[in-house]
Formats: C-alpha cells, sequence, structure tokens
C-alpha cells in the first residue's frame, strides 16, 4: 500500500469513529488522529464530522484518478 492509500485508509478510519460517535457529545477525536487529520488535510481547525470528511475523501479519490487518467494510466 503506497503512502496516498494509507493516508485515505486513515482518513477513512476517522470517518467511520466520527460516524460511531457522531450522538456522543463527550466524545472526542484523539489526539493522534486530529495530528493526522492535520498532516493530511493541512486544515489546523476545522468543524470535521463525517459527512463533510467523506467528501474530502471522495474528492482526493478523484484526484488520483484525474492523475491517472492524466498520465496515461
Amino acid at each position: 500500500m503506497n503512502k496516498i492509500e494509507k493516508d485515505i485508509y486513515t482518513l477513512k478510519l476517522i470517518c467511520q469513529e466520527l460516524e460511531n460517535n457522531y450522538d456522543n457529545s463527550e466524545w472526542d477525536l484523539s489526539n493522534y488522529h486530529k495530528d493526522e487529520l492535520f498532516r493530511i488535510t493541512g486544515l489546523e481547525e476545522h468543524d470535521w464530522d463525517e459527512s463533510n470528511l467523506a467528501h474530502f475523501i471522495d474528492g482526493i479519490q478523484r484526484a488520483i484518478h484525474l492523475i491517472g487518467v492524466y498520465n496515461g494510466n
């Protein structure tokens, strides 16, 4: 698995955690996952929920697809 695939996998795990804990006002992402979100997205402060993170993941996957199309892969 290459680095981008690993990052997408990590984002999907975080997205699932957000979805599983949507109604739990006491729950928060771990510092590790917050750091990973910042490292991958570059967004220091963002109101992540499972929906907007899913859209972000979708955008990454579309960009990878387009890069492959334009590079002839």
